[in-house]
């Protein structure tokens, strides 16, 4: 850990960050300068984009599959196995604005895999919005009418698990045949 983060001891690493805590408002001129190095060292703290890397060395894009992983069915009754800690990246279509969480991800084979995620996390949100933009461009409208003799809650709870949550249908979504 020492060496990824760059330092002899570990609580160098709190040392800075009791620094960052502790700053008190510039009162003038002076005080504005001598701040000028720790906003250097700020700066160092959001993500680079980077060209290369090490962790761009082995790409495999030909015959790629994720059981070439050592990913675990961590538990005698999951559906599978289970990718239990990525860092899945997201970005709000509207703002643009970037989240990074960690959902479970269920391998179902060699090429495929589910998001697991509860409906209030941010990633749920940004995905309702995608799509939410993608039914309003394709000028359906509404959703169906609610079936005779089917409870409103019944209905609602569908339509939520049908369009990910959201409160539209995805587009080409037909009703079940069971409304018709």
């Amino acid at each position: 850990m020492r060496l990824a983060l760059e330092v002899d001891a570990l609580d160098e690493v709190a040392e800075r960050i009791r620094g960052f805590m502790d700053v008190k408002s510039p009162q003038g001129f002076l005080d504005k300068v001598k701040m000028l190095p720790m906003l250097a060292e700020m700066g160092k703290f959001f993500p680079k984009t980077v060209a290369t890397g090490p962790c761009k060395e082995v790409i495999k894009r030909d015959n790629f599959s994720l059981l070439d992983f050592p990913i675990l069915k961590c538990w005698p009754k999951d559906g599978g196995r289970f990718i239990t800690l990525p860092c899945v990246i997201t970005r709000d279509p509207k703002t643009g604005k970037r989240n990074v969480g960690m959902y479970r991800l269920q391998v179902y084979d060699g090429r495929t895999a589910g998001m697991h995620w509860q409906r209030q996390k941010v990633a749920a949100e940004h995905y309702r919005d995608h799509m939410r933009a993608a039914f309003a461009e394709s000028g359906e409208t509404g959703v169906p009418a609610r079936p005779a003799g089917r409870s409103a809650a019944a209905t609602a709870v569908d339509i939520m698990a049908r369009s990910s949550g959201g409160a539209m249908l995805a587009p080409a979504t037909a009703p079940p045949d069971e409304w018709k």
